[in-house]
């Protein structure tokens, strides 16, 4: 047990000063998170579609990829369910 007015930065060698958790990642680490190469991250970057330096950029880009990944996976179902929907209720495009 310390005593008052010891400095447990001396006495503890474990001891580490307590704040806020930082978490660290690489370009590389993004990249496969997005699952798209170093390459294409730098391209998106240029372009100024991902911040890596902003979590809110990081996760907005991810949601954008993901949800234009299901569309793209699901189109033709999807037009299938419309034009079945289209031919049921007698609409027309």
């Amino acid at each position: 047990m310390l005593k008052r007015g010891q400095n447990p930065r001396e006495i503890l060698e474990g001891h580490r000063e307590r704040g806020p958790k930082k978490y660290f990642y690489t370009q590389e680490d993004l990249a496969e998170a997005f699952e798209m190469t170093r390459g294409a991250l730098r391209v998106a970057m240029a372009r100024g579609q991902v911040d890596p330096e902003s979590l809110q950029s990081i996760v907005e880009y991810f949601v954008r990829r993901q949800g234009e990944r299901l569309v793209e996976e699901h189109a033709e179902s999807l037009r299938g369910l419309v034009e079945e929907a289209r031919s049921l209720t007698g609409l027309e495009e």
